[in-house]
């Protein structure tokens, strides 16, 4: 039979203890904070850049290193040596890190991933190229850049416009070339 036991005389009833409301407040500020103040700058365009001294060779190397096991697809390098230049190399890696990821998804573990060190003139960069779905050029113009603007399931549609950003920060310019069924390179 269900029902609601009465308390027991002598014994008193089981209290909750209220939490610290000031306390729990205090810790969600702070929590929360950083991360607002983050999406903040982002959103106005600020990117906090710590430039130093880099081989981006060997930076790219490395973060493609960490993607070795988890990427569906085949990933070729085609690593030249560059000269050192002045960046902020965890928010190239940043960077690198969200274009090998969305290729990844692009060719949906059925293609190929170029990664490629660039040297023009006084330009150093590196390219990511796919042979997936690709982009139509409307979506290029409308969409590609802008933030929350995501074609994905999971995803909130940040990702390039906060590498465009970053890019752009470096002095340096993030262009895209892209064909439906045929692939896309950054």
């Amino acid at each position: 039979e269900a029902g609601v036991q009465a308390p027991r005389p002598g014994r008193p009833k089981a209290r909750r203890r209220p939490p610290d409301v000031e306390a729990v407040e205090e810790e969600l500020r702070l929590a929360l904070g950083t991360r607002v103040r983050i999406v903040g700058n982002l959103l106005r365009g600020k990117i906090e850049l710590k430039l130093d001294p880099c081989d981006l060779t060997q930076l790219v190397a490395a973060t493609l290193d960490g993607f070795k096991a988890n990427l569906k697809a085949e990933l070729q390098q085609n690593l030249q040596p560059l000269p050192s230049v002045r960046l902020d190399a965890g928010q190239i890696n940043k960077v690198l890190t969200n274009l090998v990821l969305n290729a990844n998804e692009a060719v949906n573990g059925k293609g190929v991933i170029q990664v490629t060190t660039v040297h023009e003139g006084s330009v150093v960069g590196f390219s990511v190229r796919d042979n997936g779905c690709g982009m139509s050029e409307e979506f290029i113009e409308k969409s590609l850049f802008k933030p929350f603007q995501t074609t994905k399931k999971k995803g909130l549609g940040i990702g390039l416009f906060h590498s465009r950003l970053i890019v752009e920060a470096h002095r340096g310019v993030l262009e895209v070339n892209s064909s439906v069924g045929a692939g896309t390179e950054f």
